[in-house]
């Protein structure tokens, strides 16, 4: 079955348009079976990308997985040239302490995308 992670992914901005049209035209060198069926995994606005799993095995080794982190690195490559472009990734794997936070860019995202931790304790009622 497989190590299991929840995934989260958001990125804006006015660059998101050439991130887009510049993931689809090279593909980050995935066929193009690859490429579409990541973009369909993708919400796209015209200033942003979503990108939300649950369950998924987030392997370095999996072709839609390299796509993801290609596609991560080009956004923040293009932020870096001074695109109107920021983001924020976040991966909880099923062990505790495997946490994975990255963000890059002026926009802070913090408020959109977040990390609840809880405890749920059913506790008995007294006698």
């Amino acid at each position: 079955m497989g190590y299991r992670s929840e995934v989260a992914m958001l990125i804006v901005g006015s660059g998101v348009p050439a991130l887009i049209a510049n993931a689809r035209l090279t593909g980050f060198g995935k066929d193009a079976k690859v490429v579409d069926e990541c973009i369909g995994e993708l919400r796209i606005w015209p200033d942003r990308i979503e990108l939300y799993a649950d369950g998924w095995e987030w392997y370095d080794s999996y072709q839609d997985v390299q796509w993801f982190e290609s596609l991560w690195s080009e956004a923040e490559a293009l932020g870096q040239t001074g695109v109107d472009i920021s983001g924020r990734f976040v991966r909880i794997g099923e062990d505790a302490n495997d946490i994975d936070e990255r963000a890059f860019g002026d926009a802070a995202l913090w408020d959109e995308l977040e990390i609840h931790r809880a405890i749920d304790f059913h506790r008995r009622e007294a006698a």
